[in-house]
């Protein structure tokens, strides 16, 4: 959202600066821009700052948000060095072709895609900006303005995050095409004999590039659909989630105590809230556990009825959790016992349920 909101802001605040300063005094009042006035400015404030509320309100409850976005500003959560533009660049160019073909769903199962869709990109927007610079230069701004912020990450230079760029880039496409679709010909093609063809012939093509852009997509849309249909879903999108959820529900286990990242979101959501998993392993690291987390476990261990959520082993996101697990439960002449584990259809184990009694 701060790639486009940010960006849009300042091209917007451009854009009515420059129209201020170009346009004549006496112009007609219909190509004339109103002054701000206070009601406009307090407005177009509200309006600016109303999806960054939840961001707000976050950081006025925690104070967590600027406290994150220092910690991580030089190297991000997961190691990603923001001052290593060129590297960054390199993924995220990839990463571009990859959103315009949409070859990155590999979780579902398969990897599909439409190998035209950047190459038709690039004719839209290309062939637009040759016949209406002016009216693609604004919206290719905000794109290449929010490519640029994503450059910079306080985690990391997930796929997943960047994707969201991809209606803006469709978006920018569509313009392109709308023109070429509903522009009246030039005067130099209205002089012509053959003004119907340029007028017609040009639409023709636009409509069936546009074809056959949305008939490679709904393919590899079909073919991701089928892919999931027999994988369910591969690693953190696998439907082991929901057999988990439906575990722990059933069994009347509401309050497991999860050990790794994960895990508390799909079950909360999955069992309608009513398995509510207590997270204790601590956000500070993902390489090893922070200094309070044996304190945190000590506190559950002494019953016996608590479960335990754990990644499969070969799963593990933050690590170091499952050992001083282990460990603790061992130091009280105690051996932890493996009770359930959820796997993806293929057999590959994902999730496990534990018990210390």
């Amino acid at each position: 959202a701060v790639w486009l909101v940010g960006p849009l802001g300042l091209l917007a605040g451009g854009w009515w600066l420059w129209q201020q300063r170009t346009t004549p005094p006496d112009a007609a009042e219909t190509q004339a821009y109103a002054p701000i006035t206070i009601l406009l400015l307090v407005g177009a404030l509200g309006a600016f700052m109303l999806p960054l509320l939840p961001l707000i309100l976050f950081n006025v409850q925690t104070g967590g948000l600027w406290s994150v976005l220092s910690r991580n500003a030089q190297t991000s959560y997961y190691g990603v060095n923001n001052a290593d533009w060129v590297g960054n660049l390199a993924v995220r160019w990839q990463q571009w072709g990859q959103m315009l073909r949409g070859d990155h769903f590999w979780y579902l199962g398969g990897v599909y895609g439409n190998v035209l869709a950047p190459w038709l990109w690039g004719v839209f927007i290309g062939s637009g900006l040759w016949r209406w610079p002016k009216v693609l230069v604004g919206p290719l701004l905000l794109l290449l303005a929010a490519f640029g912020l994503s450059l910079f990450t306080i985690s990391d230079l997930f796929i997943t995050h960047f994707a969201l760029l991809q209606p803006v880039a469709y978006g920018v496409a569509g313009v392109a095409g709308a023109q070429w679709l509903h522009s009246s010909v030039t005067l130099r093609e209205q002089q012509g004999k053959d003004a119907k063809f340029w007028l017609y012939g040009r639409r023709g093509i636009v409509i069936l590039l546009l074809l056959v852009w949305m008939v490679l997509d709904v393919t590899a849309t079909v073919r991701y659909h089928g892919a999931l249909n027999r994988s369910g879903g591969l690693a953190d999108h696998s439907d082991a989630s929901y057999h988990l959820a439906y575990y722990l529900r059933h069994k009347g286990l509401g309050a497991p105590i999860a050990l790794d990242w994960g895990i508390d979101a799909p079950v909360r959501f999955l069992s309608q809230g009513s398995v509510a998993p207590i997270e204790i392993f601590g956000y500070d690291s993902v390489a090893e556990p922070d200094a309070d987390f044996e304190e945190r476990l000590a506190l559950f261990l002494p019953n016996p009825d608590n479960v335990y959520l754990l990644r499969a082993e070969a799963q593990t996101v933050f690590r170091g959790r499952r050992q001083l697990f282990l460990d603790a439960v061992a130091e009280q002449a105690r051996t932890a016992v493996l009770v359930q584990t959820f796997a993806q259809r293929d057999g590959t184990p994902l999730f496990e349920v534990w018990r210390a009694p």
